[in-house]
């Protein structure tokens, strides 16, 4: 059995012009028994990302990129909502109902009011 290191994301620092500071890495790692198995545990995840409809990508993305990096969690209050909704073209309403959507599929766990986990294990 050995450990497959998988990047999960990355956030970027960057200053008030835009130069880029820092950029950190977020990693998850994976037991797996062989490489066959690997490939085939990666093609499951990324079979559930693509089984999302574009609403709930936008959000899923927005979320992974944002997260805390020590706890995987994200702010989703209003003006947050709102933001999302901006960023990704779409409606108030579609970002709620992305979000409702992964709470299903539990890619987002509420951990407390307005405030979500990116879930690791899905």
């Amino acid at each position: 059995m050995s450990i497959k290191k998988i990047k999960t994301g990355s956030q970027v620092l960057v200053n008030e012009h835009g130069e880029v500071l820092d950029e950190v890495g977020f990693f998850t790692n994976v037991k797996v028994k062989d490489k066959n198995e690997f490939c085939f545990l990666y093609k499951k995840h990324l079979a559930c990302i693509l089984e999302l409809t574009r609403p709930a990508m936008s959000v899923l993305w927005w979320c992974s990129v944002n997260a805390s990096l020590h706890t995987n969690e994200v702010y989703l209050l209003k003006a947050t909502k709102q933001r999302i909704a901006d960023q990704a073209g779409l409606s108030m309403g579609a970002v709620a109902n992305a979000i409702t959507e992964l709470i299903k599929r539990d890619m987002l766990v509420r951990t407390a009011t307005g405030i979500y986990m990116v879930n690791p294990e899905t």
